[in-house]
């Protein structure tokens, strides 16, 4: 009788360390998705700031003191313009862009709404940033560089580090990006089809496993000094 208890107490020993070792195994699982995750939003969102600030830096380059240089200046929309192929040493690389002049080119930038996640009551939207070059007299790009998780990107700043509306006063421009990391692997009890919506426990794990959304909520804020803005 003594050996049926002992096999007994193994088998439910060994059950159970067999059901801890299976959750640790794919928490752990979980985790390193979730990071490589987090390593791959961090880097599209860097990639898309340098191009953004390589852009930047080139308002105005090669405009005469007299012609108007930023066209709009909104939080969402971004117009100036530069010369692209003024110069061989400074030819953008861009098909069909084969010939050096000096008529000046634009470079636009505006946001749209990408897409609505929706995670129990919490929503969070996703912004394209698109990017448009138009170098007269035949090429006019535009393409999306990435997603943002703020629509608001830019603000203008004045020589003295002031925030401005006024065109003509813009120094410099103050780059702001957000990420939010949509792909994450959440927890399986959230998305059990037996959870009950209304259920003060289930608004907490929302609430848990949100935060693992927003964790790497990676806010990258960059200033560019326009020098040919600054006359």
């Amino acid at each position: 009788m003594s050996s049926i208890i002992d096999i007994i107490g193994a088998m439910f020993i060994g059950g159970m360390l067999m059901l801890i070792a299976m959750n640790a195994s794919d928490t752990a699982a979980r985790e390193f998705f979730n990071q490589n995750s987090d390593a791959i939003t961090q880097a599209n969102l860097s990639q898309i700031s340098d191009i953004i600030g390589f852009d930047l830096k080139k308002m105005g380059f090669g405009i005469a003191e007299t012609d108007t240089i930023v066209f709009t200046a909104e939080d969402d929309h971004l117009k100036f313009t530069t010369h692209l192929n003024s110069h061989p040493d400074y030819n953008i690389n861009l098909s069909g862009v084969n010939y050096i002049d000096q008529i000046p080119d634009t470079i636009e930038y505006t946001i749209s709404t990408a897409e609505t996640i929706t995670y129990g009551t919490v929503s969070i939207t996703l912004f394209n940033i698109h990017r448009r070059i138009r170098i007269p007299p035949s090429v006019d790009v535009s393409y999306v560089v990435g997603q943002s998780g703020n629509s608001n990107p830019f603000t203008y700043l004045d020589q003295m580090g002031n925030a401005t509306t006024n065109i003509s006063a813009i120094a410099n421009v103050e780059l702001q990006l957000s990420a939010f990391n949509s792909e994450v692997v959440l927890s399986p009890e959230l998305v059990m089809e037996s959870l009950d919506m209304g259920d003060a426990t289930t608004q907490e794990l929302q609430e848990r496993e949100l935060r693992l959304i927003l964790r790497p909520a990676y806010w990258k804020q960059t200033r560019y000094s326009a020098r040919n803005l600054k006359r």
